[in-house]
């Protein structure tokens, strides 16, 4: 849920997806990804609606073996790996720039990349910009810092220095898979975020019916799935026992499906089966060879803070980075302002109890989105990046004396 566009987007779309029925809350607060507008699904009669979502990077030492091209970029090394979300990275190729900046168009692809930096001299800040995403001025060192590219989507990402030339390194993801339940090259992580994994199933291609025997944790449990490849009409339904949620079957990807994720309003407790499944417009069983569905169940942390009806984790992943919670800025009073600190790009997050009409946001005086529809229950978006001692401000239309929230978040990696 990085892009102010996709706020907008999803706060049109979610209008008609709530007050159909109580079975679900969405994993609310800034639970996605998103990243995530884009790759949430819609649970029909959802009461809420998860945002943010991302990952943690570090360098691995390189690890010898052909390289597919020269790693100097702008005199600097480029490393041979790059991990991200305890996901390996490969390096690429290599992007030497235009003096002072250098760009990168990228093809939509199945699997996500990192596109890293590095500059000639001693000062490191640059800037970054991207399809979609608001500029953003970072100062990490040498190919330490990067962007995540999602899979599906195409990318143009340009980077300027302040100070001389700037040069840019591709990663690709490697078959290197994290701990967890991987199938098929599909892993759902131990870890995600403050969530830690039971168990998951992975079904093989064509099939439309899986389940997955769990004995059910104490404090509650997320349910992570994906549905790929099915027809247009396709209905993804999970459930417990007589309750099930519906959900989209149009996941661009299965890459990562631990950040999708969703609770009951009642959650199961003991010995369960949970079980995800396919049909059509009619409800009958869809008999598709490209289809493939996923689930995991996810122990989440109780007891959480809440701020305009949503849950405020410590620790969340969005934009190729872990980060933590640094400031909660909730008001009654319009504009809804917060300023982010000075210690480097910080991610924001959106908080609303619901009934709002219209949100008009805006970072640094920039007006990216307006004339966003909203009608009802809590929701939380993630509005992504921000440059160091950034203003962000919300002004609302629709709603009075209620009580709205940004969310500031630090990096932690």
């Amino acid at each position: 849920m990085t892009s102010i566009d996709e706020l907008r987007r999803t706060l049109e779309t979610h209008a008609s997806d709530v007050g159909e029925s109580d079975v679900v809350s969405r994993a609310a607060g800034v639970h996605h990804r998103v990243d995530v507008v884009r790759r949430r699904r819609r649970a029909a009669g959802a009461a809420g609606a998860a945002a943010v979502v991302a990952v943690a990077a570090a360098l691995l030492p390189d690890s010898g073996g052909p390289e597919p091209a020269s790693r100097i970029v702008v005199g600097v090394e480029a490393p041979s790996r790059m991990m991200s979300l305890d996901y390996t990275y490969a390096f690429d190729r290599a992007v030497e720039g235009d003096g002072a900046t250098a760009v990168v168009k990228l093809e939509a692809s199945d699997a996500p990349r990192l596109v890293s930096w590095a500059t000639a001299g001693n000062n490191d800040e640059v800037r970054v910009n991207r399809r979609g995403f608001e500029p953003l001025t970072v100062g990490a060192a040498d190919f330490t810092d990067f962007v995540l590219v999602h899979p599906g989507e195409p990318d143009r990402v340009a980077v300027t220095a302040v100070e001389g030339e700037v040069g840019l390194a591709v990663y690709e993801l490697t078959d290197a898979a994290p701990e967890g339940v991987t199938d098929d090259g599909i892993t759902f992580r131990e870890q995600v975020e403050d969530r830690t994994l039971v168990d998951a199933e992975v079904g093989e291609l064509g099939e439309s019916d899986i389940s997955l025997p769990v004995s059910m944790p104490s404090g509650g449990v997320a349910f992570a799935t994906f549905c790929v490849g099915g027809p247009e009409d396709a209905r993804f339904r999970v459930g417990v026992g007589e309750e099930h949620v519906e959900l989209s079957c149009d996941d661009a990807s299965a890459f990562d499906p631990g950040l999708n994720s969703f609770e009951l309003d009642r959650s199961p407790a003991g010995n369960a089966r949970v079980r995800a499944w396919v049909v059509d417009g009619s409800g009958r069983a869809i008999d598709d060879p490209g289809l493939q569905l996923g689930v995991g169940v996810y122990r989440i942390t109780p007891d959480q803070r809440r701020v305009a009806g949503q849950p405020v984790p410590e620790l969340i992943e969005e934009d190729g980075h872990r980060w933590r919670l640094d400031a909660v800025h909730e008001s009654d009073r319009q504009p809804l302002t917060a300023r982010a600190s000075e210690d480097g790009p910080q991610f924001v997050s959106l908080l609303v109890p619901g009934n709002v009409v219209e949100a008009l946001v805006s970072i640094e005086g920039r007006v990216p989105s307006t004339d966003a529809n909203h009608t009802g229950g809590p929701v939380a978006f993630g509005l992504g990046q921000v440059s160091a001692g950034s203003r962000i401000s919300v002004s609302f239309s629709g709603t009075t004396d209620v009580v709205t929230a940004l969310v500031t978040y630090e990096r932690d990696d």
